[in-house]
């Protein structure tokens, strides 16, 4: 667990979770003055890149194709850096993958990708989307904070 982790996750989709993993990673770096790595982990796309009208060079699926080889010194030089400050990993562009990009998205590489961004950046910022709690654990698990983004309806809550 790395106490500079923190997992933003939504209760249900529309709740404003990458909205808040957004402002949450800005506020930290204008705050701190430290390195903040913001990881858009949401699916089907990058909703990130569309919201700062974002053209990043590299994504999230590129960094997992490379896996096997990356390091902090790798991941740090595919993040875009933003003029906020923080270093963003878009997500995919395009809701669609490729064959071949489908199987380098496992659980296990994403555990990999958020072990390898808490040792590149001082706080770490991952924004999830909607997950099922129970299967995404082992990502779950590396979070100093998790923040889940909830709406007060019965139907965001769940009851």
């Amino acid at each position: 667990m790395t106490e500079q982790t923190i997992v933003v996750t939504g209760s249900k989709g529309g709740v404003g979770t990458t909205t808040v993993a957004l402002n949450l990673a800005v506020q930290l770096a204008m705050q701190t003055g430290r390195r903040v790595g913001l990881l858009d982990l949401a699916r089907p796309f990058g909703q990130i890149s569309l919201m700062l009208d974002l053209e990043p060079r590299f994504t999230i699926l590129d960094a997992l194709e490379r896996i096997v080889r990356l390091d902090e010194a790798l991941l740090a030089s595919m993040a875009m850096r933003h003029k906020t400050g923080i270093e963003i990993l878009a997500g995919p562009l395009h809701a669609p993958m490729k064959p071949e990009q489908r199987q380098s998205v496992t659980l296990a590489a994403l555990t990999k990708l958020v072990e390898i961004a808490a040792a590149a950046f001082e706080f770490t910022i991952v924004d999830m989307g909607v997950v099922n709690a129970a299967e995404w654990s082992p990502v779950l698990t590396h979070a100093g904070t998790l923040l889940l983004v909830a709406e007060p309806s019965v139907l965001a809550l769940g009851m």
